[in-house]
């Protein structure tokens, strides 16, 4: 009978059958090699975008712009921001001689001077309404132009006849203390008091007098 010896089963060559492979507990992290994409600077592109910000940027102002100027317009345009030339309040009222009062007054002021029958009065001048009545003839000076709350009040001094001068072809030319030619029209005589009348020679009128202007 033959002996032979059983071989033996290196560990490196194997493991037993009873050995179970346990899973390992601990999570194993992945390596992941960073990769960061290169990009070249593209500068068209930025040029372009900001010129189209700053375009953008433009049309927003220009409409908000727009929709300002429009706001403001509709306001001044409210009846309680318009004034009617008839209604300024003058402090000083016309002398009592002079024919239809104020609201004559007022009327030869606005036809002299080619003004609008509406004020705006949010879009006018500090000096308009001073202006326009400077330059009538039977305003001496303007004191003071005040705005109260929806309204204009004019303080006025009034130029008043002393003299005339008896015209042969016409009515007499009333002079004030400067020499300064007035409208006779306007003077209700009956109501004013005696002038001193000048007369002599060389006193007839020139064609270039106009009320309100020295006499020549």
């Amino acid at each position: 009978m033959e002996y032979r010896e059983t071989p033996r089963i290196a560990a490196t060559e194997g493991r037993l059958d009873a050995v179970i492979d346990q899973p390992d507990p601990r999570p194993r992290l992945r390596r992941f090699d960073l990769i960061r994409a290169q990009r070249q600077f593209d500068l068209p592109r930025v040029v372009a975008a900001v010129l189209l910000f700053l375009a953008g940027l433009g049309v927003l102002g220009y409409l908000g712009t727009q929709a300002v100027r429009l706001a403001v317009r509709w306001l001044h345009q409210q009846p309680q921001y318009q004034l009617r030339f008839q209604d300024i309040k003058l402090a000083e009222p016309p002398p009592h001689w002079f024919r239809g009062g104020a609201e004559a007054l007022l009327k030869q002021v606005r036809e002299n001077v080619g003004e609008a029958e509406i004020l705006p009065i949010m879009e006018l001048k500090p000096d308009r309404i001073e202006h326009d009545f400077k330059l009538f003839h039977w305003v001496d000076d303007v004191r003071l132009v005040e705005y109260p709350p929806q309204g204009i009040t004019v303080h006025l001094v009034y130029k008043q006849p002393v003299a005339m001068i008896p015209i042969p072809s016409g009515d007499p030319a009333i002079l004030d203390r400067n020499g300064h030619l007035l409208p006779a029209d306007d003077i209700d005589t009956e109501k004013l008091g005696p002038l001193i009348k000048i007369t002599g020679r060389g006193l007839a009128p020139a064609a270039e007098n106009r009320p309100g202007k020295a006499w020549k």
